[in-house]
């Protein structure tokens, strides 16, 4: 599969240009943060996949791991589905809780979490209540 980040950064600069996006290569994204205590958006390019470490809470792996499709529509999905989670996330979507060191997730934020929050919990903007 070609470097997915090869299919992502126009993508991201063209849907996201008043982020502040940062290209580089480890990470090879980075949106810097809009309240201090969330923390960057990183988003790594591991080849098959993106992993997005989402602030100082947690990260997530987009990967397509369908072998009926050609390499290029794979490439595409992982790429989508970074992207559409970005737009909620930026639209502060998803509740983030946790660490990096424990544990952690995020959940829409009009959904019942599925599980219980270590520490506490933050939308893109900021903490919440």
């Amino acid at each position: 599969m070609a470097m997915l980040a090869e299919v992502f950064i126009p993508k991201l600069r063209a849907k996201f240009p008043d982020r502040g996006l940062i290209v580089g290569t480890k990470p090879c994204a980075r949106f810097p943060a809009t309240h201090a205590d969330f923390g960057d958006i990183l988003i790594h390019d591991d080849g098959e996949e993106l992993t997005l470490e989402a602030g100082r809470f947690t990260h997530g792996h987009f990967s397509n791991w369908d072998a009926s499709l050609p390499l290029e529509q794979r490439a595409e999905s992982i790429v989508n589905a970074v992207i559409d989670f970005l737009e909620l996330a930026f639209a502060d979507g998803y509740v983030f809780w946790g660490s990096h060191d424990k544990s952690g997730g995020w959940h829409l934020r009009d959904a019942e979490p599925s599980a219980r929050f270590i520490g506490p919990a933050f939308v893109w903007s900021g903490p919440i209540a």
